[in-house]
């Protein structure tokens, strides 16, 4: 579960190399090296934040983390100066597409298993929480807390 950013107090933050780097990207990392598909990226654009919608509207598969928004709560009475304020759940769904099922008949790994569903469309925990950092309702800072492994 991830922290959510509070609503009341939640503003835009140039994001700092050293977060980056936590996350394991550069600011010239494109969504399409994470193994976004535009599909995901619109997706989000329907379900964002009203402080992030402006920020994704022009987003693609070949948009940089570094043209990215990112937010965080700046800390109020509402969510006792923490700048957080509720949970939301980060999530990974495998749908058994036809190509994930033959994988899994041929008696493929778990690796090459992950490597067909993400192909099919399937998000990770960690693009799962990519997404929700995206749509302005979590931070980077939960996203690396709750999926670094």
């Amino acid at each position: 579960m991830l922290r959510r950013i509070c609503s009341s107090c939640k503003t835009k933050y140039e994001n700092s190399d050293e977060e980056l780097d936590a996350c394991k990207v550069k600011r010239s990392t494109k969504l399409k090296e994470l193994r976004f598909t535009q599909e995901a990226i619109d997706l989000a654009k329907t379900k964002a934040t009203s402080e992030a919608m402006p920020y994704l509207r022009n987003l693609t598969i070949d948009s940089a983390i570094g043209d990215l928004a990112f937010f965080r709560g700046t800390g109020c009475d509402k969510c006792a100066g923490t700048g957080l304020k509720g949970r939301q759940g980060v999530y990974e769904v495998m749908a058994m597409s036809p190509a994930v099922r033959k994988t899994i008949m041929s008696q493929a790994g778990a690796a090459e298993i992950k490597d067909v569903a993400v192909s099919e469309g399937m998000l990770t925990l960690r693009m799962d929480a990519w997404m929700k950092v995206m749509k302005g309702i979590t931070t980077i800072e939960q996203m690396i807390r709750e999926t670094s492994a």
